[in-house]
């Protein structure tokens, strides 16, 4: 979740805090990038960066990283459910250069240890349904980003429509250890790509 096209991202970040501190449910389905909840550092800033330039909007980039990054303490909270589903394609569109991707793969590995739900939908996989866009389910709120605004609703059935959204994609998803299987095929094709850019051999996965 980034920030509407006159803003600046910290605030935005700022507010996704606040919401995501008072609820115990939050969902999450992203297509392209990786869930900002689990974003590395370096990886929120090539995001954030991007956004900037694209939306022309102020270049807080150092706030807007520092507060994201303290936004995963929820990770953490027990009271908390939370769930992280991605496509294949989020691992796999270089929106950051490809050495930082590796580290990006490696913060998602390490998450297969928490409580947190994680999951993949796999390339090739049929479908349930079509979702057109990423989004978060944030406690009884839906939150939808477009390329230049957002989507903030807490209509009963805008939030039982993408919850069973959710639930459906969830059906055709991987998890455990058939997710660290794709995370590591990732990170070693992200490895080579970086390889080729600075002509050093690739290294292995791990």
């Amino acid at each position: 979740m980034e920030a509407p096209a006159s803003q600046g991202h910290a605030d935005r970040q700022n507010y996704s805090r606040q919401i995501e501190s008072s609820v115990s449910i939050i969902r999450v389905f992203e297509l392209i990038v990786v869930p900002g909840l689990v974003q590395i550092a370096e990886y929120a800033r090539h995001i954030f960066i991007s956004a900037a330039q694209f939306q022309q909007t102020p270049m807080d980039t150092d706030d807007a990283v520092s507060i994201r990054i303290e936004r995963q303490r929820a990770l953490y909270d027990s009271a908390k459910s939370i769930e992280l589903l991605i496509c294949e394609s989020a691992l796999m569109y270089y929106v950051c250069p490809p050495e930082v991707m590796v580290a990006q793969i490696d913060r998602l590995q390490a998450l297969l240890g928490l409580r947190v739900r994680f999951g993949i939908i796999l390339l090739g996989t049929r479908l349930p349904t079509v979702p057109p866009n990423g989004f978060w389910i944030v406690g009884d709120r839906v939150l939808i980003e477009t390329v230049d605004t957002e989507i903030n609703t807490e209509t009963p059935a805008d939030l039982e429509t993408y919850n069973r959204l959710m639930d459906q994609l969830w059906t055709v998803a991987v998890e455990g250890d058939k997710a660290r299987k794709i995370l590591v095929r990732c990170a070693e094709a992200a490895s080579a790509a970086a390889a080729q850019m600075d002509g050093s051999p690739p290294q292995e996965g791990n």
